[in-house]
């Protein structure tokens, strides 16, 4: 425990402790030379006392009673008197002590012989600062004469604060005994002046609702408050302060300053130096309270401003007290006006029992409605340890008698106690002889009263197990860290850190502007409050920590305090969130482009069947010799690239038509050779470093080329048609955990063997801002029109169950890594299967079912040209319909999958229903794998995506009928 917090009890223990151990150790002439400095080093508990004397925060003072001069002074001491430990040390204690000299000898004899060891004196500061002090004191017998070991605590504010409570006690005991706002004002005045000097003393108060100011006290040594108007005083420095809501110290100087420009004017004699505190008592007043004066001399300090403002916040709310008194006595109406809607609570009892309650009162009181309360008897509400007082104070207000404020207890309707205190006055409320009761509930005060109370043992304890790590700092030097602090920074005692730079918990890169922050605070200049930085760890680690400062006054001077919270936690709780946030957008985006793709591709087929279908017919129906032949093939060519184009959106909404194989991915780019050599320019150079040991990969052949493809294209134009090279490389590698996570792909794959198809080129590499679009459609860092490019190949290797990962560097170059799942399935060459000879089935009607019409209309023409007999259904109610009617006739249906009403899948399980040999062909814009894989295998007899040939419709219909 530190001896500025010790008690008087604890204080004379250690001054008889500390003279006897002086005693013991004073064996042996000591000369005056060594009591000057206070103990010679020549032994261990010699030098331990020295530092203790030396090194105490208290202030600590060896002074010899009969010559009267200081003969040494700890550290503490010269900080505080604020001289040179050369000057301190010999100065005549009367030149501290403001007592008389002859006064002064007589209480150092009484110290010596009557052993007295307690003294409330006034020091004098180097700066000319009068400070009061408690003096603890007591004698040490030496050799050579006695000397008095002195202990000196700092009390200026506290007898300040005790001063300041006492007023305001008299002001709140005033606010009920004084008959008007004017004798209470001049209550308030008269208390005020015996804190600080206030010879011209006045209240403005400001009627909000007519925008005029009254003053209800006015004391001047030159002026009257009748000597101004309105519109002057709506230009001087009250008004000035008033509007600010600022409390404003300035000298003639300043005030001459603030007039000329512009923002007042001088009302009145010019003071030398004027202090006003805005307040405001309600919705409808506001004030200034004025002090000045008018000749040279002390003037008013910031501290004094301080005061007042902290005396005017109460003194405003005894103001609002006495005028709300004053307005209770001037009618019935006005009085219960102002009663329902005060702040306060507001009773009025009649023979003992309640006969008016105001809202406020009803709330304090735990109650919901008026009538919990009215005709109950008063002392239901009341603790019975104040029902006798408070009967004794009834009577005195009946006969008109003035009693004090009370605080007492009240009990509310849910038998919940509370500290209230209560005002009560005379009335005729109803004719009849009435008491009106104003309560305050103090319970909030109170528990501050107790709080302010609470032992230093219980703060200690508080801080040293606070969960929030707090370090208090002086001149650079830690002073003080509680157990919190030392777990966050490593350390397992406080021994390690006290006296040590604070420096030295920090990182390097932030502690000269850390040290300018704290140095500005403890000048008092302005600094930053709350901030994160960087911390450093006993093991030297690094660690982000959030913190809140403040500086506080301790008896040696301002100190700096800080609250620190390790937020790496928070850091990088928030990368993954940021990171997590990046990856949802993403996928957001490739799901919502996709399904667009996917959507537009599937309707475009629709289209395109009608295109390819007309074509078809019109070419069977032209003769070989006909000039408008080679168009018809044209648009055929046109249509079947369109197709391609489909299959690009489908791809890129990963629901492309996929022919999976066991591949090998080596051989598909050793094919490519010649191709990709054709298509890139010549400046640019093709190297292969392909793992002849490669597994296969389960793929779809044309998509896995349209992904080589795009990638030697894509850095082809990376290069910008200058030298450079490009290199395929291909080999096999294990990922686990987070090896196959990429900011362009959301499904997670499983760990295990994949084959990795990796691309680099050396050319102009890729910004952050082009990788985040790299595989949004049709988008491009060259020229527009190129179409979906690496979007298809995104698609692609999502619909194949793979990743993409890609490297970057700007102005270095590229790698994109293609990662497909390895097989151990064995490579097989897929055989093309011929094309059916043209042959004709007879005597078969087939149900075609299509909610487009152009394609209904160009089936049933090329299949009735065939010999085919075809109904015709415009979704899948009708199908069920006609289907039911003609049965027995009808052998196939071929049936498009995308439909209103009832769509394809809902009526192929109703057809199934009614015939469960039925022989169904599905039709879709989508890829067989992402229709079929919602039927169970075998039931479905054959499938065609859209669009197609009337040749391969014919084909199919022909291969499931010979089924």
């Amino acid at each position: 425990m530190d001896d500025t917090r010790k008690t008087k009890k604890e204080l004379i223990g250690e001054l008889n402790a500390l003279r006897k151990q002086m005693q013991d150790m004073s064996s042996g002439n000591k000369n005056k030379k060594e009591i000057n400095n206070y103990l010679p080093d020549s032994t261990e508990n010699e030098r331990r006392y020295k530092q203790i004397f030396e090194t105490n925060q208290a202030i600590k003072l060896i002074v010899d009673p009969h010559k009267g001069e200081i003969v040494q002074a700890n550290q503490a001491a010269i900080d505080f008197y604020g001289y040179p430990a050369d000057v301190l040390i010999g100065k005549k204690i009367s030149e501290i002590n403001i007592l008389p000299k002859s006064q002064l000898e007589a209480e150092m004899k009484r110290a010596v012989s009557e052993k007295r060891l307690f003294f409330n004196f006034k020091h004098r500061l180097a700066s000319g600062e009068i400070r009061d002090v408690e003096v603890y004191t007591g004698p040490l017998n030496e050799k050579d004469g006695t000397y008095l070991y002195c202990i000196i605590h700092d009390v200026t504010e506290k007898k300040q604060a005790e001063k300041i409570q006492k007023i305001l006690l008299n002001i709140s005991r005033a606010t009920g005994e004084a008959a008007s706002l004017e004798d209470l004002l001049s209550i308030i005045h008269e208390q005020l002046t015996s804190l600080i000097e206030c010879k011209n003393f006045y209240v403005a108060l400001y009627n909000i609702e007519t925008k005029k100011y009254s003053f209800p006290y006015y004391v001047d040594e030159y002026d009257s408050c009748q000597d101004f108007t309105q519109e002057e005083i709506r230009k001087s420095l009250t008004e000035y302060v008033r509007k600010r809501g600022v409390p404003l110290l300035i000298d003639a100087d300043s005030h001459s300053q603030i007039v000329g420009a512009g923002k007042a004017s001088l009302v009145g004699q010019s003071s030398h130096i004027w202090m006003g505190v805005p307040f405001k008592i309600n919705e409808a007043f506001s004030g200034v309270l004025v002090i000045q004066k008018y000749s040279e001399g002390e003037a008013y300090t910031q501290q004094d401003l301080e005061v007042m403002t902290f005396v005017t916040e109460h003194i405003s709310w005894a103001i609002e007290r006495k005028k709300a008194e004053q307005k209770i006595t001037e009618s019935e109406e006005r009085y219960r006006s102002l009663v329902d809607n005060s702040p306060l609570a507001i009773a009025i009892h009649t023979n003992g029992k309640i006969v008016f309650i105001n809202k406020t009162a009803i709330r304090l009181l735990r109650g919901k409605k008026e009538s919990d309360f009215i005709g109950q008897p008063i002392s239901k509400f009341i603790h019975k340890d104040f029902k006798k007082v408070i009967d004794e104070r009834i009577q005195k207000i009946k006969k008109n008698q003035i009693v004090a404020p009370l605080e007492e207890k009240f009990i509310c309707l849910d038998g919940e106690l509370i500290d209230v205190e209560v005002r009560g006055v005379p009335l005729t409320f109803n004719g009849m002889n009435a008491v009106l009761v104003v309560v305050s509930d103090i319970t909030g005060r109170k528990e501050s009263e107790k709080n302010i109370l609470e032992s230093e043992e219980r703060f200690r304890t508080l801080i040293e197990n606070s969960p929030v790590a707090i370090t208090m700092s002086r001149k650079g030097k830690i002073i003080f860290v509680n157990n919190a602090y030392l777990k966050m920074f490593g350390y397992t005692s406080d021994k390690d850190l006290i006296g040590v730079a604070f420096l030295n918990q920090l990182s390097d890169e932030v502690r000269q502007k850390i040290l300018n922050r704290n140095t500005d605070r403890e000048q008092g200049r302005p600094a930053p409050k709350s901030y994160e930085t960087i911390g450093k760890r006993k093991d030297g680690s690094l660690f982000p920590f959030h913190a809140n400062v403040a500086t506080i006054k301790l008896p040696a001077g301002l100190a700096t305090i800080a609250y620190l919270s390790d937020i790496s936690e928070i850091r990088k709780a928030e990368d993954e969130r940021l990171n997590l946030e990046r990856q949802i957008l993403q996928t957001q985006k490739l799901e919502s482009l996709g399904v667009l793709a996917g959507g537009i591709a599937h309707d475009f087929n629709n289209l395109l069947t009608g295109i390819m279908g007309n074509t078809g017919l019109a070419m069977m129906h032209s003769a070989e010799t006909s000039p408008a032949l080679n168009n018809l093939v044209k648009i055929e060519n046109i249509a079947s690239r369109a197709a391609e184009l489909c299959n690009q959106m489908l791809a890129y909404s990963g629901k492309g038509k996929f022919i999976i194989e066991a591949i090998d991915l080596n051989e598909m780019v050793r094919d490519m050779v010649l191709l990709l050599n054709v298509s890139i320019p010549k400046k640019v150079s093709l190297h292969f470093e392909l793992d002849p040991k490669l597994p296969a990969v389960e793929a779809d052949v044309s998509q896995v080329r349209q992904i080589i493809m795009n990638l030697i294209t894509n850095a082809a134009d990376a290069l910008e048609n200058k030298l450079g090279s490009i290199t395929l490389k291909s080999y096999t590698k294990i990922f686990r955990g987070d090896g196959l996570k990429s900011r362009y792909i959301d499904h997670k794959l499983e760990d295990g063997k994949y084959v990795v198809l990796e691309v680099t080129d050396t050319g102009c590499g890729m910004k952050e801002e082009t990788l985040l679009n790299l595989f949004d459609p049709f988008f491009t860092t060259k020229f527009t029109g190129r179409g979906l490019g690496l979007a298809a190949v995104l698609g692609i290797v999502r619909g194949h169950k793979g990743t993409i990962l890609i490297d970057s560097v700007f102005g270095q170059g590229t790698t994109i890594k293609i990662i497909l799942p390895a097989s151990d399935k064995k490579i097989t060459l897929v055989e093309k299967t011929p094309l059916r000879n043209k042959k004709f089935i007879r005597d078969v009607t087939i149900l075609v079912v299509d909610d487009e019409e152009a394609v209904r209309s160009i089936i049933k023409e090329t299949l009735e040209l065939r010999g085919f007999r075809v109904i015709l259904a415009e979704d899948g109610k009708v199908a069920l319909k006609l289907y039911r009617k003609y049965m027995s006739e009808i052998t196939l249906v071929l049936l498009d999958m995308t439909m209103p009403k009832l769509n394809g899948e809902e009526t192929f399980k109703a057809l199934k229903k009614i015939n469960s040999n039925i022989k169904v062909i599905l039709s879709s814009g989508f890829s067989a794998s992402e229709t079929m894989g919602r039927f169970k295998k075998g039931d479905v007899s054959g499938y065609l995506q859209k669009p197609y040939h009337l040749q391969k419709l014919q084909e199919k219909i022909i291969e499931v009928l010979e089924v």
